[in-house]
């Protein structure tokens, strides 16, 4: 099984919300499910519109190799 995680912010950010999916992402990897991470706060180059058609488009490539996403957050993921 593979799993997408997409949330807004991940490690190096601080805030509870990274520490949850670290540690998610490393209590998967012990049980042996491969998962993939796609994080927003990769993209604060960019201006927010071209920042959510980035994201999205990026999301839907990587979903396509993985059996289930999990969005950490219903609005920006």
């Amino acid at each position: 099984m593979k799993i997408l995680i997409a949330t807004p912010i991940a490690e190096p950010e601080i805030g509870g919300p990274a520490i949850y999916i670290k540690n998610l992402f490393q209590i998967l990897g012990k049980e042996g499910i491969s998962s993939v991470l796609m994080s927003y706060n990769s993209l604060k180059a960019y201006p927010q519109p071209l920042r959510f058609l980035i994201y999205s488009v990026s999301l839907l490539n990587k979903a396509r190799n993985c059996d289930l996403i999990y969005s950490f957050n219903t609005i920006s993921s």
